[in-house]
Formats: structure tokens, sequence, C-alpha cells
């Protein structure tokens, strides 16, 4: 179990390093759960001001970011046009030529592509994705691929201390995950498979 545990915090480091940078300089699963930018963050008419957006096709492309009335980040997204329309393409062809895992499960129920893209807005993340407290603090930090959270996502309170940290694969939890107190002493570890069901689960007191 020490040896899992390594390798999991081993793969939180360049998430770990992207989020304590960002702290310092401010001073979770099924596919239909998968969360994305609503429309209401970035249209005009929201609270929350975004800039640095731009769109391809009529279809959100690269790096958004939104806005505190304060002017603090709330929040920045990754999006891609061109994997967006290549998946809805995949989604069209025989299963036998479909690889990308959105792709083979809207293939089953293309309810699926529309939750997770945000239905008629067109949001399909790729990339980096974070979200920030009004404070500046990091709130999460994690990485999509074709629209599902991949790889390793970490979470810190509002005052900045490591919270949870584990691995998502093709939008499922996998792995060890593990659930720590405010003063960083480890309160959960969950062991999941790699279609997201939990094999085990230790508390700490």
């Amino acid at each position: 179990m020490l040896a899992a545990m390594k390798h999991s915090f081993t793969g939180c480091v360049a998430v770990i390093c992207c989020a304590l940078s960002l702290n310092t300089h401010a001073q979770f699963s099924t596919l239909e759960k998968v969360t994305s930018l609503t429309s209401l963050e970035w249209h005009e008419n929201s609270p929350v001001s975004v800039n640095d957006g731009k769109f391809r096709y009529g279809i959100p492309d690269g790096e958004w970011r939104g806005y505190y009335p304060n002017g603090q980040t709330k929040f920045i997204r990754s999006y891609s046009a061109d994997k967006y329309q290549r998946i809805k393409q995949e989604m069209r062809k025989d299963s036998r030529q479909i690889f990308t895992p959105l792709a083979q499960a809207a293939k089953e129920d293309q309810r699926v592509f529309y939750t997770v893209t945000s239905g008629n807005n067109r949001l399909l993340n790729h990339g980096l994705y974070m979200n920030f407290y009004p404070s500046g603090l990091v709130k999460d930090s994690g990485y999509y691929v074709n629209g599902l959270r991949e790889d390793y996502w970490i979470e810190f309170t509002d005052n900045g201390s490591f919270r949870t940290a584990g691995r998502y694969l093709h939008g499922r939890k996998a792995g060890v995950w593990t659930l720590h107190a405010a003063d960083g002493k480890l309160l959960v570890l969950t062991r999941y498979s790699r279609k997201g069901k939990v094999l085990s689960q230790k508390k700490y007191s």
C-alpha cells in the first residue's frame, strides 16, 4: 500500500507544482458527471466576466479565463474545437473505427457527449482545468483529454491546505485517492478499479 501511495503522490507532482505556484503569486464519477463550463460563465450577460477566450469554427477554443467582480481569476479552462469536431465525426463511424473513450461511450448513448460538452455550447475540455477561491488561492487543478478528466488531480481547502489527490482514467477515478485534514494528516485512502469501482477504503483516526 505504501508503494501505491508513493506512486500516486509522485504522479501528482506536476499538478501540485502548478497549483502551488499560482497560490504563491495570489497570496470528482461517471462520464455523465464530468463537469464543464456552463453558458452562464461565458455569455456576456453573466456576472462573471471572461476575456482571453476565442472561437474557432464558432466553437470555444484554446484557453479561457473567468474573473470574479474584483478582477481575481475564478477559473481557467482549455477547449479544443478540433477535438470537438473529430469526436463528433468519430461517433458516426463503425464501432471498430472508434478510438476515443468519449466517442465510444457516445456511440452507445449520444446524451453522454452532449452532457460532457454542455449541449449547444459545444465546450470540449482538453488541457489545463483550474478553479480558484475569491482569495486567489487554487481550489483544484487537473487536466482533460478529449473531453474527459485524465491523470492526476488535486484539490485544496480555502486556506491553501492540501485536501484531496488522485488519478482519473477516461473520466473515472482510478487507483489510489487520498483525503486529508486541514493539517495535512491523512484521513481516508480509497482504491478504485480502472472502471471507477471502489475496491477498498481505509480510514485513519
